[in-house]
């Protein structure tokens, strides 16, 4: 799962309104009754503070699986607060959660050269380089710019990283070629999952042998409804085998998280 900072707003009432729906955006099956009585209370709060009121509005869009209006409140609550570091941080979470990876990577750059020395900014940074397939590109963020926000903590996803290039090393795989093969991946979701909410619940790099040669699978997991993944399986693998197969050394997959435990199971 990804780790996020605690989230505190300028004006605390609407302040806990966010982290209300950032706590929500975490639990599962999605509780309708909180959803919708939050969406009243920002509504309410509009006049008061807009900017967070859409944060919150463009957070339950995203769990709702409804991507127009996620991307149209995140947006206006940028226009609406652009000095804030907090519009950015939690448009990039929903960005991730939506599987939108490439496009949150996208905002986290753009965010830390306006906020350089925010950690919760650096570390959604360097998740969406990670999971969307730049694996170099967040390993030389923790090098060259980790140490100088937080110089007495590792981030914890070091290890990892370190791992995951290196197999990409071994396998001739640079970060253009898997950003691409990822993003075309979740277009592929995205594109067959339309009509049912495919919001991320997790993603991870898996590495391993295959016959004695390293072989590297990224796994995503959706809200998807079990019984709707076997529609779609054919269909995955024949519009994404083109980007990769077993004789690269890379899978990507996808499956149900409404499995149970899956979450437990998979979860970073």
């Amino acid at each position: 799962m990804d780790a996020k900072e605690p989230m505190i707003a300028t004006q605390p009432v609407h302040g806990t309104l966010i982290e209300q729906a950032v706590a929500l955006l975490e639990h599962r099956p999605l509780d309708q009754v909180s959803l919708r009585r939050l969406r009243n209370e920002a509504q309410a709060a509009m006049h008061a503070d807009p900017a967070a009121s859409h944060i919150v509005l463009g957070i339950l869009s995203c769990m709702e699986g409804n991507v127009a209006e996620m991307h149209q409140h995140h947006r206006i609550a940028i226009n609406l607060d652009s000095q804030s570091y907090m519009a950015y941080e939690n448009y990039i979470v929903s960005l991730q959660r939506s599987g939108f990876y490439r496009e949150a990577w996208q905002l986290a750059q753009e965010s830390l050269e306006k906020f350089p020395d925010v950690k919760s900014l650096l570390e959604l940074a360097v998740r969406s380089a990670f999971y969307s397939g730049r694996v170099h590109q967040a390993a030389e963020m923790l090098e060259h710019r980790w140490h100088k926000i937080s110089p007495e903590t590792d981030n914890v996803m070091a290890t990892r990283i370190d791992d995951v290039a290196g197999v990409c090393n071994e396998l001739g795989l640079n970060d253009d070629m898997l950003s691409h093969a990822i993003e075309a991946a979740y277009e592929t979701i995205r594109e067959l999952a339309s009509n049912v909410s495919s919001t991320v619940r997790w993603r991870r790099f898996n590495t391993m042998e295959w016959d004695g040669k390293p072989f590297l699978a990224y796994d995503v997991g959706l809200d998807i409804p079990i019984e709707k993944t076997s529609n779609i399986n054919e269909k995955f693998i024949e519009k994404t085998l083109q980007y990769f197969a077993l004789d690269n050394g890379l899978v990507i997959t996808y499956a149900s998280a409404k499995i149970e435990n899956a979450e437990h199971y998979y979860g970073d």
